[in-house]
């Protein structure tokens, strides 16, 4: 095989001849990764011929189209775009017509001097002639649709181009707070313990921490992802590996909430019998959380509310029906997709589209359609949980509003979907199923990493205008102030992995980057809703470059925040635009950093190919506490005579947090697991099988972490040192 061949068709499909990993080192992309890359596009790599086809008909598609299929302009300015003609049909004159988003029609003509020809191109057996022109400035920011109609009968029509419009830069957070530097409370909200819930903390509770950082001075609460994870398989637990983004994971709800709970005898019978409460005690009391036994007791009752629902409400409609009604229809084909599928998993007893026969592997499919008519009220159950969750949910918006906090919710979105999920079953054109994202080796993670996600190909999102990015996105800003985008680096470039071959050997494949920007800044105006980019690892200047601009904070952690010889940086070293955290959920609580928990458990797992660099890991941990603490004497934190042993100071977690309060920062996050003095990290990457990840309870209640005097006291230090000038 021709490996100039393979490369030019790797090019032309957007991956990334190499990277330099963390420590500088060059990788070249092998040959097997590019195939297999290539294969999971749906190129046909069998053999030279067929990659010679291939990489023709990239070549040729963009003139095919005529049109690119999306272009993202700034408001204000007059859109600069680029029309391919066969040579012939440079004398035809064109009409243009513009459907804005809210149904506006605009209109004009292209006179052939208008264009401006930039290249004349050989493919595809003709020449063509790539122009350029303009058009007016349009009204505002949103989604349009341009269509070019040719005045010549034997011109080509082109195919329609998405229009986006964009406000330029996200939300800041001065729109909203002002000058002030404010803080908030993180919490794994699977991971909360109260003396009330079900064995998983849920959407009450999180009312319960809304109320409490409201009541201590922060001005939001930040919360792991949401996403719909797989009840047909409750025991998929990584929330970063969700079936599907836009839709809600229906264990976060309070079942005693519910309004039928209250109508419905049968119901009320089975959680008050003590057979179910010993169930549900058992569950609250468990070191972790049992997905399993949760989602069983959850929709044994949910199973009951649903069917009284169904009699009291929607037979005919009552006002709570017609209200159900209306949020099924406002969540139109994409939220009937994913009641569809989750019906399917459960009368399949296969939670992944890819272990389904083959009529039911998409929703269109003979199968599936035929389930949706035999079985429309196993689907509905399905929306009616979606429909519980997004209320419950809303009141907490709602009571977070009324409690001061100006920030509110601070939501997560994860990089990619799993890909036997909803996500990918309901828009299988853009997600790519036989590949998973990752990163490439560091000190963390010497063996790379997998996350289990697929990622959306960067050439049909482009084809789909960015639908898909921009749906999944507004869902998750519309129901929060403030949203974390993960990984973002991802908009302009990701680790893609092909099945079968190991984290190392992933090659990087590149967006659209300037224009998926400019879809998040258009979604984070219309949700009024602040976006973060987590800009850890080995992240291109150009990114960095480009988030300020964009209006997207930077994600900064202490454990990184480092000058040129290893030192911590300063508190006023920090960038205004970021949000400061001491730790991550895929990275060691304060108290395991400082005990050096998180090497000797990677040590027992046998997670270092070498055995050196435990070692070398060890002893580069001593070395940072005796940096954390000559940071934190700088800062006059640190008690006279305090040393940099193993054992955890007492006065530790208050100082460290106060050092990052002062910070330059404008928002500063509180891990719970911190304020609990939890040792163990909520996600050990690299160890799906191995360890309790996505399953570790805080180690005490909320009702009594929210009235420990050192909890208290440590959160007015906190307090103190935001509103200190």
């Amino acid at each position: 095989m021709d490996p100039n061949l393979l490369r030019d068709l790797s090019d032309l499909c957007g991956i990334e001849p190499g990277y330099h990993d963390i420590w500088g080192r060059w990788h070249e992309t092998p040959d097997r990764t590019r195939l297999g890359i290539l294969a999971a596009m749906g190129i046909d790599t069998s053999d030279e011929a067929a990659l010679r086809r291939a990489a023709a008909d990239r070549a040729a598609r963009p003139f095919r189209r005529g049109l690119d299929p999306v272009a993202v302009v700034r408001a204000g300015e007059r859109p600069r775009l680029e029309l391919r003609l066969p040579e012939s049909a440079l004398g035809t004159a064109y009409e243009w017509v513009l459907v804005e988003e809210g149904g506006r029609v605009r209109g004009g003509r292209i006179h052939p001097l208008d264009l401006e020809v930039v290249e004349r191109v050989e493919t595809d057996g003709r020449t063509w002639a790539r122009c350029r022109f303009r058009l007016p400035a349009l009204a505002g920011p949103g989604r349009h649709r341009l269509e070019l109609r040719p005045l010549g009968a034997l011109a080509p029509r082109p195919a329609p181009l998405c229009l986006v419009v964009t406000p330029g830069a996200c939300l800041g957070p001065e729109a909203v707070v002002g000058g002030d530097r404010v803080w908030g409370l993180a919490v794994q909200l699977y991971g909360l313990r109260s003396r009330r819930n079900w064995g998983i903390g849920d959407f009450t509770d999180l009312a319960a921490v809304v109320e409490w950082a409201a009541g201590a001075g922060a001005d939001l609460v930040g919360l792991n992802p949401l996403g719909l994870l797989f009840p047909a398989e409750p025991e998929r637990a990584s929330p970063y590996s969700p079936s599907h983004r836009g839709l809600l994971n229906p264990l976060y709800i309070d079942v005693e909430a519910v309004e039928e709970l209250a109508e419905c005898a049968e119901a009320r019978g089975l959680v008050s019998s003590p057979a179910f409460r010993g169930e549900i005690d058992a569950l609250r009391r468990a070191e972790f959380v049992d997905y399993a036994g949760v989602a069983r007791a959850k929709f044994r009752v949910l199973e009951r509310l649903w069917a009284h629902f169904r009699r009291r409400h929607l037979d005919p409609p009552s006002a709570r029906g017609r209200e159900f009604f209306a949020f099924c229809a406002a969540g139109g084909d994409e939220l009937l997709k994913a009641g569809l599928f989750e019906a399917l998993a459960a009368h399949l007893s296969a939670a992944s589209w890819r272990a389904w026969p083959p009529g039911f592997r998409s929703p269109d499919a003979e199968g599936a359609q035929a389930f949706l008519e035999r079985h429309p009220d196993r689907v509905a159950f399905h929306l009616y949980l979606q429909w519980l969750a997004e209320r419950q949910l809303a009141a907490v918006r709602r009571r977070a509003r009324a409690a001061g906090l100006r920030l509110g919710l601070y939501l997560d979105l994860p990089v990619g979907v799993d890909g036997g999920g909803a996500e990918a079953w309901g828009d299988g054109s853009c997600c790519v199923p036989g590949v998973g994202v990752g990163a490439p080796p560091d000190d963390f993670n010497p063996g790379g990493q997998g996350w289990g996600v697929v990622p959306f190909d960067p050439a049909a999102l482009r084809e789909a205008g960015h639908g898909p990015f921009a749906r999944v996105t507004g869902a998750n800003l519309r129901r929060g102030g403030v949203l974390r985008v993960d990984h973002v680096m991802g908009l302009m470039r990701l680790f893609w992995v092909p099945e079968g071959l190991a984290p190392a050997e992933g090659a990087y494949v590149r967006y659209p980057f300037r224009e998926l920007l400019g879809v998040l800044a258009l979604e984070s105006r219309r949700h009024g809703c602040v976006v973060v980019g987590e800009d850890l690892g080995t992240v291109p200047d150009e990114v960095r470059a480009a988030l300020g601009p964009a209006g997207v904070l930077s994600y900064r952690v202490l454990y990184f925040e480092r000058e040129g010889d290893g030192a911590f940086k300063a508190p006023g070293a920090y960038p205004a635009g970021a949000l400061a955290v001491v730790s991550t959920h895929d990275l060691p609580t304060l108290r395991g950093w400082w005990t050096g928990r998180d090497i000797a458990l990677r040590e027992r797992l046998g997670l270092f190919p070498d055995p050196g660099l435990h070692a070398a890991q060890a002893a580069a941990r001593s070395a940072d506490r005796h940096r954390l603490l000559e940071a934190l004497r700088r800062e006059g934190l640190a008690p006279d005579g305090a040393a940099a042993t193993e054992e955890v100071p007492p006065w530790l977690a208050v100082a460290v947090h106060r050092y990052l309060a002062r910070s330059a920062a404008r928002v500063f996050m509180v891990q719970l697991e911190d304020l609990a003095g939890q040792e163990d990290q909520a996600n050990l990457p690299g160890t799906p099988d191995r360890a309790p990840n996505w399953r570790r309870k805080l180690p005490v209640d909320l009702e009594a972490l929210r009235d420990d005097p050192g909890v208290r006291a440590l959160l007015e230090a906190v307090d103190r040192e935001r509103r200190a000038t």
